[in-house]
């Protein structure tokens, strides 16, 4: 089963959380990613597509609008097409209860087109806003669960 990710990172700010969303994704049994990277500099851009690699991104150089997002994951969805798409913020870690290629087996059998999950807000053990470490496991990080949406 072909599972797809969509995302718009913004390369000037989030860089340091793309290694666990990536591999966060991955491990839901994400197959395919589609990855849109704005920002305002080249060189963040630059450092984020590294980081990315081998997954090649859209590259958005300029001023960040919620319409011109919209516009770029509307026309993914175009692209791709009658299959299970997963879109989400880098720093939204979607939580399905089940793993996702189970519950979206059984939405197939059942004629289920959409889905959604839940987000989390975590923090330190201490509350603290600390800046994100690449090699630790993000949720060892955050390991406090705040609330639920």
């Amino acid at each position: 089963m072909k599972i797809h990710l969509i995302s718009v990172i913004g390369a000037d700010w989030h860089r340091d959380l793309i290694p666990h969303f990536i591999e966060y994704y991955k491990k839901l049994a994400v197959t395919d990613f589609h990855i849109i990277l704005n920002g305002r500099k080249q060189v963040n851009i630059d450092t984020a597509t590294k980081i990315l690699s081998p997954i090649v991104p859209e590259l958005w150089l300029g001023e960040y609008t919620e319409e011109t997002k919209l516009e770029k994951i509307l026309n993914t969805i175009q692209q791709i097409k009658n299959k299970w798409i997963v879109i989400a913020d880098v720093d939204e870690f979607h939580d399905y209860g089940e793993p996702l290629t189970k519950l979206l087996k059984r939405c197939n059998r059942k004629g289920i087109k959409i889905i959604g999950g839940k987000f989390q807000d975590r923090t330190t053990k201490t509350g603290e806003l600390l800046k994100v470490v690449p090699n630790v496991d993000i949720f060892e990080q955050f390991p406090i669960i705040i609330g639920d949406i």
